[in-house]
């Protein structure tokens, strides 16, 4: 990432944040992070009647409120300085779920408000059926969200905190990107990647108004689609 950095101040303008995920292991992925995307681990576990917990959520990093570190450009930080790295060793393959996402995203939503999604796509065994439409629900979610003018997102609670901002309201609309990812232990991944029934519909940018979450794919249709 750092070397991949400074050839792009050398050639581009803008600036971005960042969150990369590598994994190392079953058990293991190491993270970096700049900025405020960011990234979230959820679990069911026996101890909460198998409903999902937020076992990790990233902070965001910033120089001060809605001034993240960001990387690229001539005026970009220097990412030895600005990365958060972390290395998690306590992944549960086939059970928790990793999602990732930029600011337009943790703006208008909490990590465990990502939940309602995950559930709306899990079966009674609790087995997630697409990746691919919690990703689209969580960025629909964070859209509709955004564009609300009352709404205390946690982007306004985090305004209220600063100086003359103390009534702030809204959502905060801004890029939009959500990655939904779990690791599985096949021996064919591609297989795994096929047997989600929406895959190829989700990867697209929208360039119109964004369909509302209520015109997604509800959970009966996709088991009668497959």
């Amino acid at each position: 990432v750092d070397t991949a950095n400074w050839i792009a101040s050398k050639a581009h303008m803008g600036t971005a944040t960042c969150t990369a995920l590598q994994i190392k292991g079953p058990n293991t992925i190491k993270t970096l992070n700049i900025g405020d995307s960011g990234y979230s681990i959820h679990r069911r576990t026996p101890d909460s009647n198998n409903e999902l917990e937020v076992v990790f959520a990233s902070e965001a990093s910033q120089k001060g409120f809605n001034y993240p570190y960001q990387i690229g450009g001539q005026y970009g930080d220097d990412v030895k300085t600005a990365a958060v790295e972390m290395e998690h060793l306590d992944i549960r393959p086939e059970d928790d779920i990793i999602v990732v996402y930029s600011d337009g995203v943790s703006d208008n939503l909490y990590p465990r408000e990502f939940h309602p999604c995950i559930n709306d796509y899990s079966a009674d065994d609790d087995e997630l059926i697409s990746l691919s439409l919690v990703a689209d629900c969580i960025a629909r979610s964070a859209y509709e969200l955004g564009k609300k003018k009352d709404y205390l997102s946690p982007f306004a609670k985090e305004a209220r905190k600063t100086k003359g901002r103390y009534n702030y309201i809204g959502g905060k609309h801004d890029d939009i990107t959500v990655v939904v990812a779990r690791v599985r232990l096949s021996a064919n991944p591609a297989a795994v990647i096929l047997d989600d029934p929406y895959y190829e519909e989700s990867i697209f940018l929208y360039t119109e108004d964004v369909p509302p979450r209520a015109d997604l794919p509800k959970l009966n249709d996709l088991v009668m689609r497959g």
